[in-house]
Formats: C-alpha cells, sequence, structure tokens
C-alpha cells in the first residue's frame, strides 16, 4: 500500500483514541524503569515480579538461574513482551507517517539513523523482524506499512515464545556462571540497588531535560500537528 492510499484511507485524527494508546505506554514505560531499578532486589527474591515490570533479554535470563519455575516464566514473560507490541502497531496502523515522524525526532541522533535503516529494511526483512525482534520501532513500522493484524500476531506471538525457549535453555546452560553472579549481586544488593536506583533517576532527569520525556497532552499535539501538516514533495514513505 503506498503513502498515498494509506491517507486516502487513514481516518481524521482521533484524540481520544490516541490517548488509549499512550496511557498504557506511558505505564509500562513507568514499569520497565521501575523494574531496572530494582532489579538488584528483585532478581533473588522476587524473579517473578522483575519480569512483571521489565521482561528484557538479561532479567529473562538471570530469573532462570534464580530459580524460577517454567509457569511463572513462560505466562509471565509472555504476557509481559506482548503486552506493548499492540500499541505500537496501532500507533502505526492509525496514524502512520506522522507517528514515524514522531518516533524519529525524539529519537537521539545515533538512534534516528538506525530508525531510519530499519525503517528501510522493514520493507524487504519485515516478516522476519516482527518474529525475530519485535521492538517498539518494528511494530509501529508494521502498523504504518499495512501489516495485516493476523500476520502481525501470528509472527509475533510464534517469536515470542522462541525467544522464551530460547531464553530458558540459555539460562539453565549457563546455570553455574550466572549464578556465581547471582551470589554477588546478593552479597552487595544494598549498593547496587542504590547504584541502580541513582542511574535510573539520573537518566530520566537527562532524557526529560533533553524533551524526551513529555507530558501525554504535549505528545498527542505534536502528532496531531504532524497529522495535519502538508507533505513536502510526495511526502511518500513505503516501510514494508
Amino acid at each position: 500500500m503506498s503513502s498515498a492510499d494509506q491517507a486516502a484511507e487513514a481516518p481524521r485524527f482521533d484524540r481520544g483514541r490516541l490517548t488509549l494508546l499512550l496511557v498504557p505506554i506511558g505505564i509500562l514505560v513507568v514499569m520497565a524503569n521501575v523494574g531496572t531499578a530494582l532489579a538488584p532486589r528483585l532478581v533473588n527474591h522476587h524473579p517473578a515480579l522483575l519480569i512483571t515490570l521489565d521482561a528484557r533479554n538479561r532479567h529473562l535470563l538471570l530469573v532462570v538461574a534464580a530459580g524460577i519455575d517454567a509457569a511463572p516464566f513462560f505466562v509471565i514473560g509472555f504476557f509481559r513482551l506482548l503486552v506493548s507490541d499492540p500499541l505500537f502497531f496501532l500507533l502505526g496502523r492509525w496514524y502512520g507517517e506522522p507517528a514515524l515522524q514522531w518516533l524519529e525526532a525524539k529519537a537521539g541522533k545515533g538512534a534516528t539513523r538506525q530508525l531510519r535503516w530499519l525503517e528501510r529494511k522493514f520493507s524487504r526483512y519485515g516478516y522476519p523482524l516482527v518474529a525475530i525482534m519485535p521492538n517498539n520501532a518494528i511494530c509501529l513500522f508494521a502498523g504504518s506499512s499495512g501489516m495485516r493484524p493476523r500476520t502481525f500476531w501470528t509472527l509475533n506471538v510464534v517469536g515470542t515464545i522462541g525467544r522464551l525457549v530460547f531464553f530458558w535453555y540459555l539460562g539453565k546452560a549457563l546455570h553455574d556462571p550466572l549464578s556465581t553472579f547471582l551470589d554477588w549481586v546478593q552479597r552487595y544488593q544494598w549498593p547496587l540497588l542504590a547504584l541502580s536506583v541513582g542511574v535510573v533517576m539520573v537518566q530520566a532527569f537527562r532524557a526529560q531535560s533533553r524533551g524526551e520525556i513529555e507530558p501525554i497532552s504535549k505528545i498527542e499535539d505534536q502528532i496531531e500537528a504532524l497529522s495535519t501538516e502538508p507533505p513536502a514533495g510526495d511526502g511518500s514513505t513505503d516501510v514494508r
């Protein structure tokens, strides 16, 4: 589907629907930051809570070595990894190029170059990218490219299950060295916790000072403004 076709089919800008996407995205961002900050304490004592808050790869690997049971690992990990993906898919599907421009505007220079590279590669490798690395940007590209929801969900679910299986067996295979590391974390958990909380707070302060953390209403204003801007030239960016 060309950008012209998408523009013709795109619904009128709906601020309320955008709010329904941005509020849970903001909650998930806060949860992830809390999980990262508290990881030195949670990883040994509350591994299920850790991956509920933040199921990034290193946490998946460490909680396996910490002795989490298979049921909470796969059930919690599955839903936590998937929960944000439809939000970004719908953000791309409903708001298209303005959402892409907003994402690029919020990224740093290096990250913007990576996003544009991924955007170009998505037109050729969209299916494996959704299956292997369905991060926020990839899910947004999938939505804006016109990928069918059924295709997106199939690739995403299969890829997420494969990811969890991979980290489960990798954590078991690396149990001894990871257990040694976790023993060290347990021994120094309080200084590490203070350091971790401090780092997250500093990162959040720097992100806010650079304008990367903004009220939801301001983000809505930005995407709405981009939605009403006339395209430069043909304004087309096909990310299939």
